[in-house]
Parts: C-alpha cells; structure tokens; sequence
C-alpha cells in the first residue's frame, strides 16, 4: 500500500506597501505618547501657521480693510486651519497607528483610486499654492541682502526667482521625509518667526513709550519673554529629536 502526500501551493496576492508603512498598533498605549515625540509634532504645528510674513500684504488686499476686520479674517482662518488639521492627524493616525508616515498618503496603496485623487489634488494645491509662500520668502532675501527698491526691476527679480528655485528644487530631490522637514523647518524658522520676532517687536514698542508705558504692558512683555523662552526650548528638543530619530 503506497500513501502519497500531495501539497498545494497558494499564490499570496504580492504587498505594494513596505511592511514599515503598514498599519501598526501597540496594545498597551499607556507608555506610547512620548514627550519628544510630542514636541516633534509641536515643531510641526509651528510649520503650518509661518505664515505671518505675508500678513501685511493680506492685510492690504482685504476689501474695506481694517483691525477689527483683519483680525475676524485671521481668528476664522485659523480656527477653519487648525480644524483641519486636527482632523487630517487624527484618522491618519487611527488608520496607521506607530507607522503614519510623515506624508500620510504614502501609507495608502499605489493601487487605491481615492488616494491617487489625493495625491493629485495635493500637486494641484501645492502648484498654485506655493507662488504665495514664495513671494514673501523672496522679499525677504531682498530685505536680508537690503537690495534697494530701484535694482528690484523685473529683470533681477525674475534672476532671483529663477536662482532660489533651482536652489530649492535641489535640495527638495535629496529629501525623502516629508515629516523632519517639517518638524525642521518648525522647530527653526517656526519658532523664530511664532516666538522670537513677535516678542522682541512688542518689547520694542513698549520700550520706546518709556514713561508713558503701563505696568500692565510691562508685565506682558514679561510673559511674552517667558513664551518666548518656552518655545525656543520646544522647538530645540523637537529639532534634537527629529535628527536623531
């Protein structure tokens, strides 16, 4: 009597997702919110909102402008950004855990129609987008370099546009994570232009009053000093540990 043993070979459907991008989820939470990880996501919140240097010119554009007006505009700007924002975090991670990747979408199937939608509106968003940021980052390398308003012709700012691009677009090619970009940029620039410029143009302000400035606007100058502190030192642990990661 002669026994055969036969085996069947199943053909797995083959992942297109590397296993780190794959969701992943601890059992015990408990010990999963750290605090360095935490200020690299503060870094990151400073990233979105560094805006500021093109408040002047939103301010000059809005229609019957005014104080009251300007700051309605940024109170539901803000509050609309940040919703956003809160909720884009929350289901990615949800849905990813441990493994959400610093651009989220790249959590999401090469095969996945809606996340393809996605990522084209993301390109769509960023190339019109994106003249508006780098508008004020121009300016600001011509008050930097203190070029005068008579050599700003349309030639030269073409050239400047033309070389910051090309210095853009080359570091942009060696960088993978979207995420310590962020938190980078954040953690520096961010906290720079968050804490630091505010704090020293409102002690400024106060200082030339001399005499004529209460105790109540040299106590907030105190507390904006101890803001300022607070978030230089979020921004450094952030920075730290985004690096080191």
């Amino acid at each position: 009597m002669h026994c055969y043993t036969t085996t069947k070979t199943t053909h797995l459907p083959k992942q297109d997702l590397a296993e780190s991008l794959q969701p992943k989820f601890v059992e015990d939470s408990s010990n999963a919110i750290e605090l360095p990880k935490m200020l690299v996501l503060v870094c990151m919140l400073f990233e979105a909102f560094v805006a500021h240097y093109n408040a002047p010119r939103f301010y000059t554009e809005l229609k019957a402008n005014s104080v009251e007006r300007f700051a309605t505009v940024s109170a539901t700007s803000f509050f609309i950004s940040s919703s956003i924002y809160a909720i884009i975090a929350a289901f990615g991670y949800l849905t990813f855990g441990e493994n959400s990747d610093g651009y989220i979408l790249n959590n999401y199937s090469t095969n996945d129609n809606v996340a393809t939608i996605c990522r084209a509106s993301i390109f769509v968003s960023v190339a019109f987008s994106y003249p508006i940021v780098f508008i004020g980052f121009r300016d600001g390398v011509l008050d930097l370099l203190n070029v005068p308003m008579s050599k700003q012709t349309a030639g030269n700012l073409d050239a400047l546009s033309i070389v910051l691009l090309a210095i853009i677009t080359l570091l942009a090619s060696f960088v993978r994570n979207l995420g310590v970009v962020n938190a980078v940029g954040g953690g520096t620039l961010g906290t720079v232009i968050v804490f630091v410029f505010p704090t020293l143009m409102f002690a400024s302000c106060i200082n030339d009053l001399g005499s004529e400035a209460t105790s109540r606007q040299r106590l907030e100058v105190k507390v904006c000093f101890g803001m300022m502190f607070f978030g230089i030192v979020m921004g450094c642990v952030g920075v730290v540990h985004s690096l080191t990661e």
